[in-house]
């Protein structure tokens, strides 16, 4: 009985002790909770108007510190906030937030081994490549997009059978392509493209719903591929087919987010162009038209991706003044991707002048 009792003891102290530092754990969890709140909202409006929140960025570190249980949360975070920097044109925070992101998920526990941290690595990676595009820095993209595809490549390699990786592998080549016509190293691109083709098609075998594969990833292969100009483009009923993908993958809640609505608008504005060239007029307006109302509602927030692809159909429905107009807007914002020059060149044409630098 006395042993009994002593044992009884013991588990009542344990389980006594356990629920205390449980308790403890939730308090110190609801604490982050209620930290990681206040820097998203009151926080960071404060910070805003006076140019500092790279105070949130430090700040993100020392809480990744304090409490590593919450380091997955804060990275989708920071994900979440380099999305809003983006929609806002402050491409320089949004890479900022960025590397946020990856400096916290690098202190996570077994980081190599761990397969979510993996994903959203390749993930943020992938965000950067394709946020320096954005601002023109070609060599620098080209740099990371290699050193994403060299890091994912072995891993996928070892377990073929996962398709996130392979993916994320993809995302990496067609960076990595799009920074090389960009370079107008044409061969390299073309090549990084075959690979990419080969592993879209192995990829949408096994599953061909999901929109980030369907259309993000199809539709920038595609988009990457008419870039190049030393190679027959797509067929028109290819392209044509894939915007019929885009349309009945848009249904319901299945709503695309803001860069697949960008690829979308892209691949129909070169639809329309094909139209113009197999002298299909009407057809070509009604697929430049569908491209503009795609992009219209994120232009009038001033997302300078979204301005210069209305700006594109706009000018090719005759609106020369409107094009010029969001043009402007534009250029007085750091976006400097390829598709900027190529819209300032179309507008040159237009005017019957020789474009200037981009």
């Amino acid at each position: 009985m006395v042993a009994s009792g002593v044992v009884v003891a013991a588990l009542t102290i344990g389980a006594g002790v356990a629920l205390r530092e449980a308790n403890e754990a939730k308090q110190q969890r609801a604490q982050a909770e209620d930290l990681i709140e206040f820097m998203l909202g009151d926080l960071r409006k404060k910070l805003q108007p006076v140019g500092r929140l790279d105070v949130l960025d430090a700040a993100a570190l020392s809480i990744a510190e304090a409490w590593p249980e919450m380091r997955f949360e804060l990275a989708g975070n920071w994900g979440w906030i380099a999305k809003v920097r983006e929609a806002k044109g402050d491409f320089e925070a949004a890479i900022e937030a960025q590397c946020t992101n990856i400096e916290v998920l690098g202190k996570l526990p077994e980081v190599d081994e761990d397969r979510r941290a993996q994903q959203l690595l390749a993930n943020a990676i992938y965000e950067l490549v394709r946020l320096q595009l954005m601002l023109g820095r070609y060599d620098l993209a080209r740099q990371m997009a290699q050193d994403s595809l060299t890091r994912i490549t072995a891993p996928v390699d070892l377990d073929s059978s996962n398709t996130e990786r392979l993916a994320h592998m993809i995302f990496a080549r067609l960076g990595l392509a799009e920074s090389e016509t960009a370079l107008n190293k044409q061969a390299a691109a073309g090549a990084n493209l075959e690979c990419a083709a080969r592993d879209v098609t192995r990829l949408l075998s096994t599953d061909a719903t999901r929109n980030k594969w369907n259309v993000a990833l199809a539709g920038s292969l595609l988009l990457n591929r008419m870039a190049l100009t030393d190679t027959p483009a797509p067929p028109r009923a290819e392209v044509d087919a894939f915007v019929a993908t885009v349309k009945s993958a848009a249904v319901g809640s299945k709503l695309l987010d803001a860069e697949q609505t960008r690829i979308a608008s892209a691949v129909e504005l070169a639809l329309g162009d094909l139209f113009a060239n197999d002298s299909q007029p009407d057809a070509a307006s009604a697929h430049w038209q569908a491209a503009a109302e795609r992009v219209q509602s994120r232009a009038a927030k001033g997302e300078p991706p979204a301005m210069t692809l209305l700006a594109q159909g706009r000018l090719r429905l005759g609106a020369t003044e409107e094009a010029s107009a969001l043009a402007v807007r534009v250029q007085e914002s750091p976006y400097r991707h390829p598709a900027y020059a190529d819209l300032r060149q179309r507008l040159a044409a237009a005017a019957g002048a020789v474009p200037g630098r981009p």
